[in-house]
C-alpha cells in the first residue's frame, strides 16, 4: 500500500505540473502572444515611417538640384496671358522639334474638341530626320507641360536618303 500512495503522489505531482504547463502555454497563446504580435506590428509601422522621413529629409537636402531639373520642363517662353493655347503649343511643338534635330515641314490645325472638362486639339506635322531624331521627339513630347499625345504616326524611309519622313497627328490639351 505505501508504494500505491508513492505512485499516486507522483501521479499527482505530473498532473499537477502538466496543468501548470497547460495554464502557462494558455495564457502565453491568449493574451502575450496578441499583445508581441500588436507590438512587433507597431515597431514595423515605425520603421516605415522613419524610413520615409529619412528618404523626406534626403528631398529637402536636394531640393535646389530638384528645383532646377523641374524648371527644366517647362519651355523657355512663358505662355503669355491672352495669346491663344493653340499658338503657344504650336510654338512648343516646332521648339521640342527644333531641340531634337528634326526639321517639319508642314504643321497644321485638324481640330478643336471640348471633351470633358478640357478642350483637345489635334495638330497634323509632316516633317524628315533620323530615327534618333524621332526617338528624342516622342521622348520629349511625354514631358512638354503641354500634355501632348500621339493619337497616330507614320515613318516612311525616303529614297536615297538616310532619313524618314514622319507623318504625327498629335493631340494637346489646350
Amino acid at each position: 500500500m505505501p508504494s500505491l500512495i508513492k505512485i499516486f503522489v507522483k501521479q499527482r505531482l505530473w498532473v499537477k505540473l502538466l496543468f501548470f504547463l497547460f495554464i502557462c502555454i494558455s495564457f502565453f497563446a491568449l493574451f502575450l502572444t496578441p499583445f508581441f504580435q500588436r507590438n512587433n506590428l507597431l515597431n514595423n509601422n515605425i520603421l516605415q515611417k522613419k524610413n520615409i522621413l529619412i528618404r523626406y529629409k534626403q528631398l529637402l537636402d536636394k531640393k535646389e538640384e530638384i528645383n532646377q531639373a523641374y524648371s527644366q520642363f517647362f519651355s523657355s517662353e512663358p505662355m503669355q496671358q491672352g495669346l491663344d493655347p493653340l499658338i503657344s503649343a504650336l510654338k512648343e511643338l516646332e521648339g521640342i522639334a527644333k531641340k531634337s534635330g528634326i526639321k517639319i515641314i508642314d504643321i497644321r490645325q485638324q481640330a478643336t474638341e471640348a471633351k470633358g472638362k478640357y478642350p483637345q486639339g489635334l495638330i497634323e506635322i509632316m516633317s524628315e530626320g533620323r530615327k534618333e531624331d524621332y526617338v528624342k521627339f516622342i521622348y520629349e513630347l511625354g514631358d512638354s507641360c503641354f500634355l501632348f499625345g500621339i493619337k497616330n504616326f507614320n515613318l516612311e524611309a525616303k529614297e536615297n536618303s538616310p532619313l524618314l519622313q514622319g507623318r504625327f497627328l498629335i493631340s494637346c490639351i489646350l
